[in-house]
């Protein structure tokens, strides 16, 4: 077994009961779907994009978050993969009314994983499930209590 499948099965089986921290009764939506889904009033909501580069992107990115607010479907949590931040840009990029939480790459280019928690949320970042290796496993994890 190597590094990664150690670390991964080490920081993942602290995780006492799975289940219980999965919601299982979720809607999944393509983004075309989700524009066009009714408010969502209470619901807490999490969306997940492959953003290929937040630098790159943003304005769009900012374009997409004001589209989806308009329509009263703001995500409570939005999770980014290739977000392409780095030391020297991450701190360049905020998101009105959203905590940026992100693990980027120190020896390569490209990559790098992020959440975007509401600023309003209660969570703390579980950096003992973190594993980062670069190019081949990145992850970022946070913790929310649960409200019924």
């Amino acid at each position: 077994m190597n590094s990664l499948e150690n670390d991964v099965k080490f920081n993942f089986a602290k995780l006492i009961d799975i289940e219980d921290a999965l919601y299982t009764d979720c809607t999944y939506l393509n983004l075309d779907d989700y524009c066009e889904y009714p408010e969502t009033g209470s619901s807490f909501t999490v969306v997940h994009f492959n953003i290929h580069s937040i630098p790159n992107k943003y304005d769009d990115f900012i374009g997409l978050l004001d589209k989806l607010k308009d329509k009263c479907i703001l995500p409570n949590v939005i999770l980014l993969c290739e977000t392409f931040l780095s030391e020297n840009n991450f701190d360049r990029f905020n998101f009105h009314n959203y905590d940026l939480l992100s693990e980027y790459r120190k020896n390569k280019s490209k990559g790098g994983v992020s959440i975007m928690v509401k600023s309003d949320l209660k969570y703390h970042v579980r950096n003992d499930l973190v594993v980062f290796h670069e190019g081949k496993f990145e992850s970022i994890f946070i913790e929310m209590p649960r409200n019924n």
